[in-house]
């Protein structure tokens, strides 16, 4: 039972962290008995329960702890302090205290804070090993990767986009808000990966009006009113109208620079094989609203049907629902992959009897070969 007279209090800073005076911060969330703390030469008053009267003139107050908290319990044992949340954590670390100042802090936490403080300094590539094993020990903790996908972001690797928007399918109205989505297309249009850029603006919709619709909800962050995420939904459609119609002058602007014959051995490139794969997308799904997640029970069975040969419109349609929406998420990962890997080249024959209206069976068949470009983008 906590004691009236001489009862645990830990030290909290009056403002922040990086504003306190240093010789306050070896004492900073550190627990200790209120006789203790007066011998030190702080000054501090209890009220007739036993609780800290604050000074709001001072430099720092003191609160009442639960000495049953298995953090304040490890503090004061230790004598350390008694945080173990990233962000405060990493206040203190940039503020000049030591990690080993703090009591029993967890491995993923070390590794957080010093990536973190990588990045600040520019140490960019040292800054993501660390970070990356932050989101590999603790990959529940979501504020590892508000840092570590920008961060392999703005280190060129593109491959980051389709994980982090797989990452805020349940919250993209999150991604939205703070300007993610922003980013990827801005990184995208700058990289000339325009279909890429059209798939990214075409997944980011079908997660909005999931949560719009109440289909999905929020997993990393709070659940929010149908009204934000309809707000949400409505600034990002003005946001995708503006960047559909720069990616089409910039695309008609590339068109128009290309040279007028192809190379002499006439390969077919990744391009032309993703720009097939979108036109028979979006004509074959075009105006159909995302039905949720993908069963995979129906995977067997579409792969089976597309190594039969050329698919149509028309067949597509037809095709059960489970199906088709196995189909719909294999063609914008195919979509995804061939514009991320632009380098690949394919025989002459490759597209035969594949365009807009039709998928051939030499594209399926390298489809049914190779599965799924991103396996990790699904839930099995």
């Amino acid at each position: 039972m906590r004691s009236r007279t001489d009862p645990y209090l830990i030290l909290k800073p009056s403002r922040m962290v990086g504003n306190a005076p240093k010789e306050l911060l070896p004492y900073l969330e550190t627990v200790r008995k209120s006789s203790e703390w007066l011998k030190l030469g702080f000054e501090l008053e209890l009220n007739d329960f036993g609780r800290p009267i604050r000074n709001k003139e001072s430099d720092y107050y003191f609160s009442s702890v639960r000495e049953n908290d298995i953090v304040i319990a490890d503090a004061i044992k230790t004598g350390k302090k008694a945080l173990r949340h990233p962000l405060p954590v990493f206040e203190y670390f940039k503020a000049g205290c030591a990690l080993s100042e703090f009591a029993n802090l967890p491995k993923d936490v070390e590794e957080y804070c010093v990536g973190n403080r990588l990045r600040l300094e520019g140490k960019l590539q040292e800054a993501l090993y660390h970070l990356q094993q932050a989101v590999t020990l603790n990959p529940q903790q979501v504020r590892y990767f508000e840092v570590y996908f920008p961060l392999r972001l703005s280190l060129g690797d593109l491959s980051a986009i389709p994980e982090e928007l797989q990452y805020y399918q349940n919250d993209m109205d999150s991604a939205v808000h703070s300007g993610r989505f922003d980013d990827w297309m801005k990184t995208l249009i700058k990289a000339e990966e325009y279909e890429l850029s059209k798939v990214t603006i075409s997944a980011t919709e079908s997660a909005l009006q999931d949560l719009a619709n109440g289909r999905t909800s929020a997993r990393l962050y709070g659940k929010q009113k149908a009204t934000w995420y309809q707000n949400k939904l409505n600034q990002f459609n003005k946001k995708a109208e503006k960047y559909l119609k720069r990616i089409e002058k910039l695309e008609n602007k590339k068109k128009s620079q290309k040279k007028k014959y192809k190379s002499a051995e006439n390969a077919i490139s990744a391009s032309d094989v993703s720009a097939v794969i979108f036109n028979f997308t979006q004509r074959c799904f075009i105006g159909e609203e995302d039905q949720g997640q993908v069963d995979l029970i129906h995977e067997n069975s579409l792969f089976h049907r597309l190594e039969a040969g050329p698919i149509s419109q028309v067949e597509a349609h037809q095709l059960p629902p489970g199906q088709r929406k196995v189909l719909r998420e294999l063609l914008t990962q195919y979509l995804m992959f061939f514009e991320m890997n632009k380098e690949l080249e394919f025989p002459a024959e490759f597209l035969d009897g594949s365009n807009q209206d039709s998928l051939g069976t030499n594209l399926l068949r390298y489809i049914c070969h190779y599965k799924w470009p991103f396996p990790q983008m699904l839930k099995r």
